[in-house]
């Protein structure tokens, strides 16, 4: 099975730290296509925008009954860059950095990591469209309007 995840958030840069965030599936099944969308701006009160599009992934993720080949879509290389680049460090040195301290967000990269084994997940990583721009997929503008509800 196929499945794509579409993460928003209206976080404005990394170091924000009130926002919300939403999420889409859409899975291809041998029945046809299948949509959940998620329509509630989950507040993330506190969080930073990682954390937040942390939170969206690891609640998509919930949703997950069956192994599926997953494709991420977002507006940043996070979570990307985590699960393609450092999760082999993060695994063997139990989620310490070069520092010997915790990396952020451990609690929720553990559940992550764990929720993923049963899947194959790569990445589409889009630039935020400029203002009346095109938007990089068809669910972007109903995501917007959520997020826009809930702030």
């Amino acid at each position: 099975m196929q499945t794509d995840i579409f993460i928003m958030t209206n976080y404005k840069n990394p170091k924000t730290t009130d926002g919300n965030y939403c999420f889409l599936l859409r899975a291809k099944t041998a029945s046809g296509d299948a949509t959940y969308f998620d329509n509630i701006a989950h507040p993330a009160a506190g969080a930073s925008r990682n954390r937040a599009e942390l939170m969206a992934f690891n609640d998509a993720l919930r949703h997950m009954k069956k192994p599926s080949e997953i494709c991420v879509h977002m507006d940043t290389s996070y979570i990307r860059s985590a699960v393609v680049l450092w999760s082999a460090k993060w695994l063997l040195n139990d989620f310490k950095n070069s520092k010997g301290e915790e990396v952020a967000n451990a609690d929720l990269w553990k559940e992550v990591f764990e929720k993923l084994k049963p899947h194959k997940v790569n990445f589409d990583v889009f630039e935020t469209p400029k203002e009346g721009g095109p938007a990089p997929h068809e669910y972007y503008k109903a995501m917007q309007i959520i997020l826009k509800k809930g702030e």
